[in-house]
């Protein structure tokens, strides 16, 4: 085999009989694995930290709204697991559901004992 024959590309069904230590073999599937653990999946379902921080508000709040059936949710056992499509639907529905940044906040007022 000559140099030329070597940096031409080999054909796809081409078979290579190649000689590795077992070493050398590990670093290469662990090359590998590393590089798989890279690749971003989609995600099909978030948790309920991850649902509030997308929407921007508290776990607290997004639980109650949860519970009170006015945002959509997955039960998966005990689990509780949010759709991104069934979040992005909820923001932009916001049908007179008080999101925590609505909700008047003032300082507590100190009642007087008479």
């Amino acid at each position: 085999m000559t140099k030329k024959d070597m940096n031409e590309p080999l054909p796809d069904d081409s078979k290579m009989l190649v000689q590795l230590t077992v070493n050398e073999l590990r670093a290469i599937i662990r090359a590998e694995i590393e590089t798989s653990k890279k690749q971003d999946l989609p995600r099909l379902l978030y948790n309920s930290a991850e649902a509030a921080k997308i929407l921007d508000v508290p776990v607290t709040w997004l639980a109650a709204q949860a519970r009170a059936g006015k945002i959509p949710v997955i039960r998966l056992g005990h689990y509780v697991r949010f759709s991104l499509a069934d979040l992005e639907a909820f923001a932009k529905r916001r049908d007179g559901v008080d999101t925590p940044m609505s909700c008047e906040y003032g300082p507590p007022t100190k009642e007087k004992e008479g």
